[in-house]
């Protein structure tokens, strides 16, 4: 298994390179893969622990490249991991937490018009460049 970082090691591959090869030979990177499944797994759990903090500078970058990779090359399961991954950092854990997204609704006064928002409240406490890397990798994976 091949590690990513920058250092000079030539045996050392970038996440462009890593998702250049998985897209070429699949079946010949798919622990490199698994490993940077796991890394952005691991990450997304920090984030979690304080959604509006500056996010680590490479989850961004292995968002979109779990999203590409496991769209083209790992089609069916991995991508439905992925994509349910983003879904739940977007939308909050689907598993049994309380979807506070959408609040009990309040009578109407005749001529003052409801804001609603339609982004539930874990998505808007995630920082911005975070949101925007899911979203583009949702897009990228429909596509």
């Amino acid at each position: 298994m091949t590690s990513i970082d920058d250092s000079s090691n030539p045996s050392i591959l970038k996440l462009s390179q890593l998702q250049n090869r998985c897209k070429r030979d699949p079946v010949a990177y798919k622990q490199d893969y698994d490993a940077q499944s796991r890394r952005l797994i691991s990450l997304v759990e920090i984030l979690l622990l304080s959604p509006s903090a500056d996010p680590s500078p490479s989850l961004v970058e292995l968002i979109q490249f779990t999203a590409a990779v496991s769209s083209s090359s790992y089609k069916g399961e991995e991508s439905d991991k992925i994509a349910t991954l983003l879904m739940d950092l977007l939308v909050g854990s689907s598993n049994g937490a309380k979807n506070d997204a959408h609040p009990p609704r309040r009578k109407q006064n005749p001529g003052v018009p409801v804001l609603q928002t339609s982004l539930p409240v874990a998505a808007l406490q995630l920082h911005r460049d975070i949101r925007k890397a899911c979203v583009s990798a949702l897009i990228l994976m429909r596509n």
